[in-house]
């Protein structure tokens, strides 16, 4: 029986980030930069005004107040977008929008509140410092400074640095299309009616929320009932047209194994016993050079499968650098009794509090109870031969997305 440790270990050896594409800059929130961005000029491109106002010289206005206002002859008006063609000697001042760039000789903008419009002339009510009002170049990024390495994850401010640095089409990391495929006679879809000795498939649209939530590409691949031709071509196909290969069933002792014996003899795959509750059984290996996870059919299960050993993968074919959910510590608020064999992973409700986090468990732990998982925002991690954790113990845990921050 492999370690999680080990398991996780051995799977992410044969797995590599998939290679890179240019995708147009509104495509590209949420994936992962293949390559460093580095500013191609200065932000802003050169001094410009941050209000609507005058660009003057701050000694010609020193001292102006309502009672005693400075007159100033307007050479022009700068809006944004164009280029100052005056520039500014002592005695004058050019009308100026915000974001318009700042004529030479100016050194300040006056607000237009403090301002009142003459013909020809303005009325400056209030002096102001040199600098006052005045965005210089470069003040948000220097030409040539590095934004960002290969590896990140683009937010949507950073969507706005890479496209002030120039990059209309940024190089970022494939997502890998997953293939997911439900096998077996007693599986049937949602809108199907519930009947004696069915079962609904839960497991497939899991696991496509799943992978679309850490953004891969899913494809749903439907059901494939038990029969080895039927299995042959669904697995072949699904090898040809997908990056990755996910099934769910079949994978533990005393089931029906035709689903071992097809994927045995299609690809190169390996039937694991993990020492993990729930997820015991696990298969992974290759079909056709692609990625194979076979999970277990019960609910519980297969997230957690998928949460242990399927989500690190899929992020580093993507190119991710942190792929590991880190592991914090809360305090239990409930006692937790167990078989002290296997590893357990435990469905958490987590909680801050002034003394820190606190964490109790969704209730009944049966692997094929998915409401379990749909409360939890945490896993419990209970250690091999540990059966039973006391109110007040301090358990590791793994957060899950929707953790409360």
């Amino acid at each position: 029986m492999l370690d999680i440790e080990q398991a996780l270990n051995n799977i992410l050896e044969s797995i590599l980030p998939l290679g890179a594409e240019s995708v147009d800059i509104a495509e590209a929130g949420g994936r992962i930069l293949a390559e460093e961005i580095r500013a191609d000029s200065d932000v802003p491109y050169s001094d410009n005004s941050a209000m609507d106002g005058y660009a003057l010289r701050a000694e010609d206005i020193r001292g102006a107040s309502d009672a005693a206002p400075a007159r100033l002859t307007v050479l022009e008006d700068v809006p944004a977008g164009t280029v100052p063609t005056k520039t500014i000697v002592p005695g004058t001042a050019s009308r100026i929008m915000t974001g318009a760039p700042v004529p030479d000789g100016a050194d300040a903008v006056l607000m237009v509140e403090h301002t009142k419009k003459l013909d020809g002339e303005m009325l400056a009510l209030a002096s102001i410092e040199p600098g006052a009002n005045i965005r210089r170049a470069g003040e948000d990024i220097k030409k040539g400074t590095l934004l960002f390495n290969a590896g990140r994850e683009l937010s949507a401010a950073d969507i706005g640095m890479v496209a002030s640095a120039g990059y209309a089409r940024p190089l970022v990391y494939r997502r890998p299309v997953v293939g997911v495929i439900s096998t077996g006679d007693e599986v049937m879809e949602p809108s199907a009616p519930a009947g004696r000795g069915k079962v609904r498939n839960s497991n497939s649209y899991t696991l496509l929320a799943l992978c679309a939530a850490v953004g891969a590409a899913p494809k749903y691949l439907g059901i494939v009932a038990d029969s080895r031709p039927a299995l042959e071509t669904a697995f072949s196909s699904a090898a040809e047209s997908c990056d990755v290969i996910i099934t769910t069933g079949g994978v533990s002792v005393g089931d029906f194994d035709l689903v071992k014996a097809v994927l045995g003899d299609l690809g190169k795959i390996n039937f694991w016993k993990i020492n993990m509750k729930p997820g015991k059984p696990l298969a992974f290996g290759t079909l056709g050079g692609k990625p194979l996870f076979g999970l277990p059919g019960n609910p519980v299960s297969t997230m957690v499968a998928f949460e242990m050993f399927v989500r690190p993968s899929l992020l580093k074919m993507m190119g991710v650098r942190e792929i590991l959910r880190p592991r914090l510590q809360a305090k239990l608020a409930c006692e937790i009794i167990e078989k002290p064999s296997r590893v357990k992973i435990i469905r958490g409700v987590a909680s801050r509090k002034k003394t820190g986090v606190t964490v109790t468990t969704t209730g009944e732990q049966g692997s094929g109870i998915l409401m379990s998982m749909s409360l939890a925002n945490c896993l419990i991690v209970m250690p091999d031969g540990v059966g039973k954790l006391k109110k007040g113990d301090i358990a590791d845990i793994i957060p899950l997305d929707n953790f409360p921050l």
